[in-house]
């Protein structure tokens, strides 16, 4: 029995025999393990309002499901749930005078009504079934209390109400069998939809949210065009907003986004990024949106759905890798849904573009039977530009005049504490129509120490023209820090621009503390975070906006122009003639640019260096070194994981050799064959076959390294 003997009431009897019953056939029964939770609650309440405790409960429970304002119909169905309410307190106080029923007893209900809801409110369908099915018996609850009191003394009547609360508490369990099994089944498409992959984007939100200042970016929910296109009833379905870098496309999405959540539409969004592995990925894109989708849709997951996600688990492709399933999904899903806004940022930030345009103009094209309406931002682009007329999107595209008067009102706002007798005009005119450079323009005469508009003036010509020029002159600024803190930027640039993913802190830490030929992790070497913003921090981002990372945030690059910046040529940059006053510098500068292959083969050797680190020798859990996944070894999964991608011959005409001998040169490469093994990157080749894919004609010549 799962109950004490302190209970002897008909009523507890009965749900003793029931609860021994589901002990048997059905013990994992969310109902079950939540009756049992409530039992060590509920069983302390020894006072006659027990009734009352639990409907309380259960009413302040349904209020926040109204809160929650799902939409019209669920919130006018939430109103009607009170009768169910009344009525069911009503007769668990009969039961509780007539059967002396404990609180435990007739708390049970209760405790199955409010896990069925909290179930039944992520499938709409079911929600209104289940709400119909309260309502109904709510009203006959009312006759049963009526008809207890009118015979409280007859046994046939105790023995009814007995077997009818029985069977409401079996219902409970029953419905909530099935909405468990739903729920499971939902978050199995979840899971298998985002195949690993961080898709939640509510902190890309809320950064470029928080970027946006007050009073701009109302200007385009004014335009003609952006309201023709809004318009549920307009059969525009595509809207394009091209704008150059650093204009605050973003922001503006972010705008766009709030605009249609305050007004309580189906709003589903993604920001590609080029700093961030996941979200400059084409079908990452899809895949969010799709995974948003199954959380906005009103009506069930489409059968189609559930048919081809059981087909992959039958065939063990427990991860949604194919675009034509992807796209076949987000199209199932769409179909479903009566009016959905998407908004798409950033496609010129998605590493193959390409690809992207040809799965947009696919999927932003097939019939649906709602209404699905298109955002997309980007840069001008040939490509997007092809792809926006293939599919008929309008276009808008800023008048020069309406962003210098967001920019005008953005620096007035932002130096109004420092500002003297000058005219804003002046800096608006300076800043060439770019959000990124008036933030870095403001954020320098913050810092200039201004006493006097002479001072002002003085910053201000002095201050480079465009971001390039900006770039620039960050970058001379750095030569005049010591050899050893270039360095340090030199290498935090090349992790940031070649890694194969985002790096947090503790990884950056971790890497940069890394010393060519040392045997083991010395904690000295670990830069401050204080250091790295005083060095380059006008040039960094550091996102905390994932859950988990507030301690830990990703180091990225604040914006792709920065990365552009120094992946380019700087003997082609400085051809212009808009820069030839940094010829003289180039010596000191071409340092700070990211050659690629150069840079991923160093990131690689940095890796090997780490792999091999006593620290790992053979005496050593890695299980849980990386199930810990201290600060001293957050770099580890990286270099475990990437190491050989870094090193692929295919990207490097010269390097393949460097890395070969430094292979070579390690005291210990049992050890750092072990640490691979150990790591249990299957897919991660071994050391012959490094060394053989790395030196084909050589290798053969090594067989007592190979025998390691």
């Amino acid at each position: 029995m799962v109950a004490t003997g302190a209970e002897s009431s008909p009523m507890a009897q009965a749900i003793d025999e029931f609860l021994d019953e589901m002990k048997i056939r059905d013990q994992n029964n969310p109902f079950y393990q939540e009756v049992l939770l409530s039992r060590s609650v509920l069983a302390l309440e020894k006072s006659s309002n027990g009734v009352q405790i639990c409907a309380d409960e259960l009413g302040e429970f349904v209020k926040t499901l109204e809160a929650q304002k799902r939409s019209s119909r669920s919130i006018k169905t939430l109103g009607s749930l009170k009768p169910f309410i009344h009525g069911l307190s009503g007769l668990l106080e009969t039961c509780q005078g007539l059967l002396n029923a404990s609180p435990f007893s007739v708390g049970v209900a209760f405790v199955g009504a409010k896990l069925v809801l909290s179930l039944a409110q992520k499938a709409n369908s079911i929600f209104d079934e289940i709400f119909g099915a309260m309502i109904e018996i709510g009203n006959c609850l009312k006759c049963y209390a009526k008809i207890s009191m009118a015979y409280e003394t007859s046994d046939e009547v105790r023995e009814c109400l007995v077997a009818s609360y029985k069977n409401i508490v079996t219902f409970w369990a029953t419905a909530t069998k099935i909405l468990s099994q739903n729920e499971r089944l939902r978050e199995g498409i979840f899971n298998w939809i985002s195949a690993g992959e961080d898709l939640d984007v509510r902190g890309d939100l809320q950064i470029h949210a928080d970027r946006r200042h007050r009073n701009t970016c109302t200007w385009i929910f004014q335009e003609k065009d952006f309201q023709k296109w809004s318009d549920p009833n307009s059969p525009t379905h595509h809207l394009w907003y091209k704008a150059p870098p650093g204009s605050g496309k973003s922001v503006l999405s972010s705008a766009v986004i709030k605009h249609f959540e305050e007004k309580g539409l189906p709003t589903a969004y993604f920001f590609y990024s080029f700093n961030d592995s996941t979200k400059r990925n084409a079908l990452a894109g899809l895949r969010s949106l799709a995974v948003q989708l199954l959380n906005i849709l009103k009506s069930d997951i489409p059968d189609r759905v559930i048919e081809i996600y059981r087909e992959e688990m039958a065939r063990h492709a427990k991860k949604m890798r194919l675009p034509s399933l992807i796209m076949e999904v987000l199209h199932e899903l769409l179909k479903q849904s009566p009016i959905v806004y998407l908004i798409v940022d950033g496609l010129d930030e998605c590493m193959d573009d390409l690809k992207a345009c040809e799965l947009i103009s696919t999927i932003s094209s097939v019939p649906v039977y709602g209404t699905t309406k298109w955002f997309f931002t980007s840069r001008e682009d040939g490509q997007i530009k092809s792809t926006m007329n293939q599919i008929n999107a309008l276009t808008i595209s800023p008048l020069v005049s309406t962003i210098r008067a967001d920019i005008h009102s953005f620096i007035a706002d932002e130096l109004e504490t420092v500002t003297l007798n000058v005219d804003i005009d002046d800096f608006v005119n300076h800043s060439e129509g770019s959000f990124l450079y008036s933030q870095y323009l403001v954020d320098t005469l913050r810092g200039e120490g201004i006493t006097c508009d002479a001072d002002f003036t003085r910053a201000l010509e002095g201050f480079p023209r465009g971001l390039t020029g900006y770039y620039l002159r960050t970058l001379v600024k750095l030569c005049e820090r010591s050899e050893w803190q270039q360095d340090l930027v030199r290498r935090i640039f090349i992790l940031l621009s070649s890694a194969f993913q985002s790096i947090t802190w503790d990884e950056l830490c971790n890497a940069l503390a890394i010393r060519r030929g040392a045997s083991d992790h010395s904690k000295t070497h670990e830069p401050y975070e204080k250091q790295i913003q005083d060095l380059c921090g006008s040039l960094l981002l550091f996102d905390r906006s994932t859950k988990g990372n507030e301690n830990n945030p990703k180091v990225k690059f604040c914006h792709k122009t920065v990365t552009d910046f120094l992946m380019q040529s700087p003997h082609v940059l400085l051809a212009d003639r808009s820069f030839s006053r940094y010829k003289e510098m180039l010596p000191h500068i071409q340092k700070f640019f990211v050659e690629p292959a150069t840079a991923s083969t160093q990131i690689g050797l940095d890796c090997l260096t780490l792999l091999q680190y006593k620290r790992y020798e053979e005496n050593v859990n890695m299980e849980s070194i990386l199930e810990e996944n201290s600060p001293k070894d957050a770099f580890l999964k990286y270099a475990a994981a990437f190491w050989f991608l870094h090193l692929d011959i295919g990207q490097h005409d010269e390097e393949p050799s460097k890395a070969l001998w430094y292979l070579m040169s390690m005291e210990d490469m049992q050890n750092w064959d072990r640490v691979l093994t150990k790591c249990a990157f299957a897919e991660r080749p071994c050391t012959k076959t490094v060394l053989g894919y790395l030196y084909p004609t050589g290798w053969m010549s090594l067989p007592h390294l190979l025998d390691n």
